[in-house]
């Protein structure tokens, strides 16, 4: 019996124990998802903020007390300016979810679909929903997602999949149909490796006022992050080669193969998206301080000498969030 105990308890242990996490500066799923979603989740806020919001049947329907000029289309006083509709059908072992962005006469701006197995299968959150925030990575007990975003059309803008087996976690990301990222993650109870793979690819995005061809084809190019146990945990960086590199060296690779290239693309392709959303005014709220004043030097310090630009993205969210509670006050005097 007490044999059957001690198994027992070691068997728990093993399901409940933490992996390693890897350093700040990697960027996550969540971060680099974030990195262009950030564009749509600040346009959601905004929309509560400069319109009168109606729940109705699963769908935020916002109005203007005024006739709303949008993009040269006259609204009349009362009529929908835009919409946010969210929908999920859930089963025992799978949650589907889809939400629809709509924008000035109706007409659709963003759709995005996300399909999760496992367990743990929750609807996103109404309050959630309607400040546009989404978690894209897996919780402990799912083993399965698929994130999707496109137009009216289902013309696919980017997706990611997402499949976890035991101690390895293998995710794709993909820009117009072509893959051009994989994260490849191995945990074991001494470290956590996470594989990186580049991938070159050609793709050509239309729109009626807009167009992005982008022609980034390159050989397969590897790094990988390496974070052993212990009093403090050892980071190695590695290239293709197996060869140790500098944190710079990688987080240049980075920015330049996923960052500045595939992201931003994304980002520009997005905000085309949000011209379809009546015009919004930023609305400040918040505070400032000295703490303020000096998390600000030691990010301007990241950005000059170009070092853990991840950590400056993570803290001006931070700051987003902040302000979006009201907890930062801009008093400066306007230009």
């Amino acid at each position: 019996m007490k044999k059957i105990l001690l198994i027992l308890f070691i068997t728990i242990g093993n399901v409940h124990a933490e992996n390693i996490p890897l350093p700040p500066s990697v960027a996550g799923i969540d971060d680099i998802v974030n990195d262009f979603r950030g564009t749509l989740t600040t346009k959601i806020i905004d929309l509560g903020k400069n319109f009168i919001g109606q729940l109705s049947d699963k769908t935020i329907v916002f109005k203007h007390n005024n006739v709303l000029n949008c993009h040269g289309d006259m609204i009349p006083q009362g009529e929908p300016v835009s919409s946010l509709q969210y929908n999920f059908k859930k089963t025992n072992n799978e949650l589907v979810e889809k939400s629809i962005y709509t924008g000035c006469l109706g007409l659709i701006s963003l759709v995005e679909d996300v399909v999760t197995r496992g367990g743990n299968l929750e609807p996103l959150k109404y309050s959630d929903f309607i400040k546009g925030k989404r978690n894209i990575d897996l919780d402990d007990q799912q083993n399965y997602r698929l994130y999707r975003i496109s137009n009216s059309n289902n013309e696919e803008i980017f997706k990611i999949l997402i499949e976890k087996k035991d101690k390895i976690k293998l995710v794709d990301f993909y820009i117009l149909g072509q893959r051009f990222l994989r994260y490849n993650y191995n945990f074991s109870e001494s470290e956590t490796r996470l594989t990186i793979s580049y991938s070159g690819y050609s793709a050509k995005y239309v729109q009626k006022y807009g167009s992005w061809e982008i022609d980034s084809n390159f050989n397969p190019i590897t790094n990988a992050v390496i974070v052993t146990k212990g009093v403090v945990n050892q980071v190695k960086y590695i290239d293709g080669t197996g060869a140790a590199i500098s944190q710079n060296e990688f987080l240049s690779r980075f920015d330049n193969l996923v960052t500045s290239s595939s992201i931003a693309r994304i980002r520009s392709i997005f905000n085309y998206h949000n011209y379809y959303f009546p015009t919004t005014k930023i609305i400040q709220t918040g505070t400032q301080n000295d703490h303020l004043k000096a998390e600000l030097r030691v990010a301007f310090n990241r950005l000059q000498n170009n070092i853990e630009l991840n950590l400056v993205k993570k803290q001006i969210q931070e700051y987003l969030d902040a302000a979006e509670n009201g907890l930062i006050i801009d008093n400066r005097p306007k230009q």
